[in-house]
C-alpha cells in the first residue's frame, strides 16, 4: 500500500501530499497482477512501486508514476516524478487491514536526461531507501 507521498519543493524540503486513503500497489507482474497473494515471511514476494514512462509514451508523462489497480484521476500527475523533480514515497504491506511490517520510504528522482542505454540511464535517474529520521 502506498500511504503517503511527498514532493520535494523549491525550498528543497519535502512537501506532504494530502491522501486521504491509502493507494493499493500491484504485486508483480503488474501486467496480470493477482489482487491479493498469501505472503509469508518464509517467502519472498514483489510489488512494483511503479514504472519509468520514456518520451513519447502515451498516456503518461515521462518519468516515474505509482502503479496501482486503480489510480484516482487526480492522483495520477500527483503520484508521479517528472522532470527535474524528485518525490518519497511511504510504502508498507497490509494483511487483513492490519499493518505487518514497518513502513519503507523510497525517494525516487530525475535530472530529465533519457537515454535508451539503462546503464547510462541510471546517471540521470536514481531511487534510494531514505533512513528512518531524515528530513
Amino acid at each position: 500500500m502506498l500511504y503517503g507521498f511527498s514532493k520535494r519543493g523549491p525550498d528543497s524540503n519535502f512537501h506532504p501530499l494530502d491522501m486521504p486513503l491509502p493507494v493499493h500497489l500491484t504485486w508483480s507482474p503488474s501486467e496480470m497482477p493477482p489482487a491479493y497473494r498469501n505472503v509469508s515471511r518464509s517467502k519472498a514476494e514483489t510489488a512494483d512501486l511503479g514504472f519509468i514512462a520514456g518520451p513519447g509514451t502515451s498516456n503518461c508523462p515521462p518519468g516515474f508514476t505509482a502503479q496501482a489497480y486503480v489510480m484516482p484521476p487526480h492522483y495520477f500527475d500527483l503520484l508521479s516524478v517528472g522532470k527535474g523533480e524528485a518525490g518519497r514515497y511511504c510504502v508498507g504491506v497490509e494483511a487483513d487491514d492490519t499493518l505487518i511490517c514497518d513502513k519503507l520510504t523510497v525517494e525516487v528522482c530525475w535530472d530529465g536526461a533519457w537515454d535508451d542505454d539503462k546503464y547510462k540511464f541510471r546517471e540521470h535517474f536514481r531511487i534510494r531507501e531514505v533512513p528512518s529520521g531524515e528530513p
